[in-house]
């Protein structure tokens, strides 16, 4: 039976390698998927640090979430907590810049500013 943080490093590895698309959400730090009839949105708040992944049914019904708080400020040594916040946070970046296309973006912007003469 696989668990949550199985899910969780396969879908670190498959955004990764560019194989899972994600996409913007209404909320801005929040980012979705969808695998099949399987939602997947790993979100971000700022306020409380804390990174939080939902998986949800084709129903749309949340069957599965896991959080960590993200403080490296607050840093008390290696635990599962940080292990998962720092897996939540490496997703979280991946997700970002999948969906904001941002590798493409940088590449626009540095063409335009190499034709700047």
């Amino acid at each position: 039976m696989a668990t949550t943080t199985d899910i969780l490093t396969k879908l670190i590895e498959k955004s990764r390698d560019g194989k899972i698309a994600w996409r913007a959400t209404s909320g801005r730090q929040k980012f979705l998927t969808m695998l099949g009839e399987t939602g997947v949105s790993i979100d971000f708040d700022a306020a409380t640090k804390l990174y939080e992944l939902d998986i949800i049914n084709r129903r749309g019904r949340l069957i599965e979430s896991i959080s960590a708080k993200y403080d490296p400020e607050g840093f008390q040594g290696i635990t599962s907590e940080t292990i998962m916040a720092r897996a939540l946070r490496e997703l979280h970046g991946i997700a970002r810049r999948s969906a904001l296309d941002v590798e493409s973006t940088l590449d626009e912007l540095a063409n335009r500013l190499d034709a700047i003469v």
